[in-house]
């Protein structure tokens, strides 16, 4: 599973990242961006800031890392 992540983050491919929360109320999360760099037991998503996050931090994307024991699906699209 590490080599697929690897090859999606090579080739900069969009994906969109969805994570078990363990919470009741929403238990699924989904993050959207490009894979920016791949662990042993994690991954590390580049995603866009909302528009609050932009004004208060002063940038563009921020990156968010998570565990690969999280991961319930990650969905891509790769046109060659």
């Amino acid at each position: 599973m590490m080599n697929k992540f690897q090859d999606l983050m090579e080739a900069a491919v969009p994906v969109k990242v969805v994570v078990d929360t363990n919470a009741s109320d929403a238990p699924l999360k989904t993050i959207k961006g490009v894979i920016k760099h791949v662990g042993r037991n994690y991954i590390e998503v580049d995603r866009p800031t909302s528009q609050d996050e932009k004004s208060q931090y002063k940038t563009q994307t921020a990156r968010v890392i998570v565990p690969m024991s999280k991961i319930v699906e990650v969905v891509y699209y790769r046109f060659e």
